[in-house]
């Protein structure tokens, strides 16, 4: 289960780091991008993380941004790392994933 936020209930989204053309944010678990989106229309979205995941996500400010975060994905010049938690038996494992 992630986090719920009723309807029409403020939610802080919290800034990691912002300049003229890119906005990273800290997207909690069960927040849909979708409402990311819709939060600062404005901005494209570089990437996305499924409901469940949380993370930094980019947002591009303008079109040049987002051609550039986007071909820094295809190349894989940015590195994505994964960890998951998981319990087996009681006991908590983790998992990190490049």
């Amino acid at each position: 289960m992630g986090v719920r936020f009723p309807p029409g209930a403020p939610m802080r989204i919290k800034i990691l780091y912002e300049d003229k053309d890119i906005l990273a944010i800290d997207k909690p678990s069960g927040v849909l991008v979708d409402f990311i989106a819709e939060t600062y229309p404005d901005f494209i979205l570089a990437h996305r993380l499924d409901k469940e995941t949380s993370g930094v996500l980019l947002l591009a400010k303008n079109e040049r941004a987002h051609e550039f975060l986007k071909k820094q994905f295809v190349d894989r010049k940015i590195k994505k790392n994964l960890y998951c938690d998981s319990f087996r038996f009681g006991k908590k494992r983790s998992r990190g994933y490049q």
